[in-house]
């Protein structure tokens, strides 16, 4: 399955990973290095990516 949520921010994504932490996404151990890495993303494509799809929706 696939899910797709346009709205989190890096932050947000860091969150989430201290949530899930312990189950096996990734080396616990390598939290720090792993969510630093996340800082570093890009994550306005799933906003624009939405919006297109608004707007599409919209002029049907």
């Amino acid at each position: 399955a696939t899910q797709f949520h346009p709205e989190p921010t890096a932050e947000a994504f860091v969150a989430r990973m201290e949530v899930y932490r312990d189950a096996g996404y990734f080396d616990a151990e390598a939290f720090d290095q792993v969510s630093a890495h996340v800082r570093t993303a890009s994550v306005e494509q799933p906003t624009l990516l939405l919006r297109s799809f608004a707007a599409r929706a919209v002029a049907a």
